[in-house]
């Protein structure tokens, strides 16, 4: 019985490393789900949209307006709505750091932005949000 044990902790290896591949693959693919595609509406120089994603944990969903004066990027505000501890935090630190990142920036110039304070899928949603507004303002 004993020469069957390094052939039973070989299967066992290579079995744990392939759901390990499959969580891993699994949790990349739920990074980034926009549920609505974005909208955005125009009072003036402001442009507003709320977006909603899927996390783990369910949907949510964020607000941003911006205020463009001539093709630059003058404020943005960040509406939150989650009441989940853990999203509200990385929500809170996206809000709170995203100014200093776009503000200044010419709209059609501005690229995918990299993660912002931890909130990887608040700004993937936001990065999706500010494509849609390129796309519009082109048109």
């Amino acid at each position: 019985m004993n020469r069957f044990y390094p052939i039973i902790l070989l299967i066992a290896v290579f079995t744990l490393s392939a759901c390990q591949a499959s969580n891993l693959q699994s949790l990349l693919k739920t990074e980034q789900v926009i549920t609505q595609e974005p909208s955005w509406t125009v009072d003036g120089n402001t442009y507003t949209t709320t977006v909603e994603y899927d996390v783990p944990e369910g949907t949510e969903s964020n607000s941003f307006s911006l205020v463009i004066k001539d093709g630059i990027i003058s404020s943005i505000e960040v509406g939150i709505t989650t009441t989940n501890k853990a999203s509200l935090k990385y929500q809170q630190d996206f809000a709170k750091n995203i100014a200093s990142i776009i503000v200044g920036q010419k709209i059609s110039e501005l690229k995918s932005i990299d993660r912002v304070s931890g909130a990887s899928v608040t700004t993937t949603a936001f990065n999706d949000a500010l494509l849609k507004l390129q796309q519009q303002l082109q048109s």
